[in-house]
């Protein structure tokens, strides 16, 4: 979801992908969240594998990646939660609430909840999970650029990875960052990575292999309940992490079919902006609902409502945002 400056051709159906998966993490969060299980493989997946696959080296230490990355991370981070925790205070001071030092808390703990019965992302913002996730799994990332060197190492430490992600599924706290999912999240950037280093092609003979992939992750993990935002993995995290991959393929192996057409150009202007889509969606889908309420409560219609006010406010706020603040959005 991160902003890709380059004239590479690329870039459309990577902005295409990212509008899909904007619009079905949207729909996730509406009246008809129910409905969209069928997405969870690669909702969130996504994002993360085309963070690897646009991944440019860049001839900088370490540390110096590390500065940059949390700089493009963390200014849009405090920017997305000043307006959310402005709009939620304004509405609580018609209601006769206020801010709290929970809310707070939760700004800086950058997770949704602590536990299952302490709840910290109460300001409309718990979207913003994914920048602070996203920093975190991109430092575990680079270490595979800047000090894996052999083939040996990188299995192992993906290995060590994937153990240490099936561990942190015992700890009764969710921790800061979404750290105890950081783990999972970048070996989905180093799989983006790789399929854009070997030159991975998109055609339909693995587009119907990913297919028939997903589809059997779907029927062995549709029972299972999915939340990569609060470390839930479904069936397990083999299978997340199958799926999410196959899943992910196939959606950009689409997007590469559409990019030249009408529809491609729309979802790609979209997926300029879906970074900030993505942060605000929740206060505009708690608007739709509320608006379309007032003249009908068909269920359907609500839905609709919600997914094209949110995506099209949600557009010009990022294009306002832009042009307010050039340097940091």
């Amino acid at each position: 979801m991160n902003a890709i400056e380059s004239k590479n051709k690329r870039i459309d159906f990577i902005d295409i992908a990212k509008a899909i998966g904007i619009i079905t993490v949207i729909a996730s969060h509406s009246v008809y969240a129910s409905y969209t299980s069928f997405a969870y493989a690669y909702m969130i997946p996504i994002f993360f594998i085309l963070t690897g696959y646009t991944y440019k080296y860049q001839n900088l230490s370490y540390k110096e990646e590390c500065i940059k990355k949390f700089k493009r991370l963390i200014i849009p981070y405090f920017i997305f939660n000043l307006i959310l925790v402005s709009y939620t205070y304004i509405i609580r001071e018609i209601k006769g609430g206020q801010i709290s030092l929970i809310d707070i808390f939760g700004f800086l703990y950058s997770r949704y909840t602590i536990c299952d019965d302490i709840y910290l992302f109460t300001c409309y913002n718990g979207p913003t999970w994914f920048l602070t996730a996203l920093l975190v799994s991109f430092y575990w990332f680079l270490i595979f650029i800047h000090y894996v060197k052999t083939l040996k190492k990188a299995v192992l430490l993906c290995i060590s990875f994937f153990a240490i992600t099936y561990l942190f599924e015992y700890s009764p706290l969710f921790l800061p960052w979404s750290i105890d999912s950081s783990f999972l999240f970048a070996l989905f950037i180093l799989a983006g990575h790789i399929m854009n280093k070997k030159n991975i092609p998109f055609n339909y003979f693995l587009f119907f292999i990913t297919i028939f992939i997903y589809i059997i992750y779907y029927f062995l993990a549709s029972n299972y309940t999915t939340n990569l935002s609060l470390g839930v993995y479904g069936k397990g995290i083999i299978y997340i992490f199958i799926g999410g991959i196959a899943s992910s393929y196939c959606i950009i192996f689409l997007s590469k079919k559409i990019e030249r057409t009408y529809f491609g150009n729309i979802l790609k202007h979209i997926g300029k902006r879906s970074l900030t889509i993505f942060c605000l969606q929740m206060p505009l889908l708690g608007i739709s609902k509320n608006i379309f309420n007032l003249f009908s409560s068909n269920i359907f219609g609500t839905f609709i409502f919600q997914l094209l006010f949110t995506v099209i406010i949600g557009y010009l706020i990022a294009i306002l945002l832009h042009k307010l603040l050039p340097k940091f959005l």
